[in-house]
């Protein structure tokens, strides 16, 4: 069987996720495996163009595909993005319906769920037949059952690419809003003011509209919401920003943050982003995502690890163009990025309303909570996915230390390494606590305690309360 592998990782074959499928190769001599570097060389893909077509022929030739990839925060890698784009350009020259694909990605498992949903999604776009991808840890091919598991898996693939196995239902295509957004003119100034304001609140508005009739909506939605604040704007256009490529994975930042790249990103970061209070990402959904380059900024972000970027908790929202209600992954994605950049969330306000005079009143509400939260900040608590995903990053990092060493210093002097067990006196009250249930006297008591005894602080705290007053 011919399979085709599209590598989607910067470190080429150096990739952890680029030796599942060379040990896969290894294993099964009686496949052959066309490995495509696609990351690796996608500068050369975008300018030339018979090294593409090249590409596609031999994608076309495949009885299978099999994606290749690292996570690279919560999706595949900007490169990768890049090269599906490319290939939707090319979309008449494919020849893949009725294929069967798969992918096999390597990560901290931090949200590589929605990496493998974006790539069934993407296969369904172009006529492939998805089986449920293999998400391994960097690990796993080290251990013999990591190995057990991997050849399982893939020979469980074959047998759906042979027709042996059925396979689930496509994911349904994505419907077209249509809608185009017409504003009514607007007033200068928002009707509503934050009495409170200081003038020194910082708000940046990162967008990746361009020129084209395409990004029409998007850039309304833009002039709008900015002639609803109160406050200067900071519009970051990423169209215009000096970046040379998306994140390597090469680790050179891990000890100081400095990036391999000699270019605008890091500069730019640091003076305008970090020390925004409120940061509105603009983009258009661009094959079930925001566009390669918006990744490509998402991606370099690893310049500062596994840590927060900010140099404060930022307020966070999105104006998205695109049917973001019809992709619950990217959806997810957006509200976990804010929960584990331990921000507060905005919101985000879409297109998708054929009502323009709605979309308007949306944007409007947006100034006015971004005003309100200037003159007082709060935040919500995280949900599990900002709280599971801040411990698969604490403890990535406590077992990583000696490489993230940056990311080392930080979380032992931010008190980010929580663990459970090193809480001493609640350890020691819940050994009590079962020695006194395994005794026949005390069990009974210690049961009618519990019933209340985990309210008791609170309690405590109400009666302590005085009605009204300051907030």
């Amino acid at each position: 069987m011919n399979i085709i592998v599209i590598n989607g990782s910067p470190l080429g074959e150096k990739g952890v996720s680029a030796h599942y499928t060379a040990y896969l190769a290894r294993k099964l001599p009686e496949h052959r495996f066309d490995v495509l570097e696609v990351a690796r060389k996608i500068r050369s893909l975008e300018r030339d163009r018979a090294c593409l077509d090249d590409m596609v022929d031999r994608i076309n030739t495949a009885d299978a595909i099999l994606w290749c990839f690292p996570v690279y925060f919560m999706l595949v890698p900007a490169q990768l993005k890049r090269f599906i784009e490319l290939l939707m350009e090319r979309s008449t020259s494919l020849a893949l319906t009725g294929k069967v694909a798969t992918a096999i990605s390597s990560s901290a498992h931090f949200y590589d769920h929605t990496a493998h949903d974006y790539l069934r999604g993407i296969s369904s776009d172009m006529g492939l037949v998805y089986v449920q991808g293999f998400s391994a840890g960097m690990g796993d091919l080290l251990t013999e059952q990591g190995r057990r598991d991997l050849l399982g898996f893939f020979d469980e693939f074959l047998g759906h690419a042979c027709g042996k196995i059925p396979v689930d239902a496509p994911v349904p295509p994505l419907l077209p809003t249509g809608a185009t957004y017409e504003p009514k003119p607007q007033p200068v100034s928002p009707v509503t003011g934050a009495t409170g304001a200081t003038g020194a609140e910082r708000i940046v508005v990162v967008s990746d509209a361009g020129s084209g009739p395409e990004d029409r909506n998007l850039r309304r939605m833009i002039q709008v919401l900015v002639g609803s604040l109160s406050h200067p704007v900071d519009l970051l256009e990423l169209q215009s920003l000096n970046m040379k490529g998306g994140c390597l994975g090469c680790m050179r930042c891990a000890d100081d943050g400095a990036c391999g790249y000699k270019d605008d990103y890091a500069r730019t970061f640091d003076e305008r982003i970090k020390p925004a209070h409120v940061v509105i990402y603009a983009g258009r959904i661009r094959d079930r995502f925001f566009s390669a380059r918006h990744k490509m900024f998402i991606d370099r972000y690893f310049r500062y690890g596994h840590r927060p970027a900010a140099a404060q908790r930022q307020l966070l929202g999105y104006l998205v163009s695109g049917p973001l209600q019809q992709l619950p992954a990217m959806n997810e994605i957006l509200e976990a990025t804010v929960q584990v950049a331990r921000g507060q969330r905005l919101g985000i306000v879409t297109d998708e309303s054929p009502d323009s005079d709605v979309i308007t009143a949306r944007l409007r509400s947006m100034a006015c909570r971004v005003d309100s939260w200037l003159e007082r900040p709060w935040f919500l608590p995280s949900t599990f996915l900002g709280v599971g995903g801040t411990k698969i990053f604490r403890d990535l990092v406590y077992e990583n230390k000696g490489m993230l060493s940056a990311d080392h210093r930080f979380y032992r002097a931010s008190g980010l390494y929580d663990f459970p067990q090193r809480n001493l006196r609640k350890r020691l009250v819940m050994a009590t606590m079962l020695l006194c249930k395994r005794v026949p006297l005390l069990a009974p008591r210690v049961k009618k305690a519990l019933r209340t005894g985990h309210t008791r602080r609170h309690s405590e705290l109400l009666k302590r309360t005085q009605p009204g007053g300051q907030r």
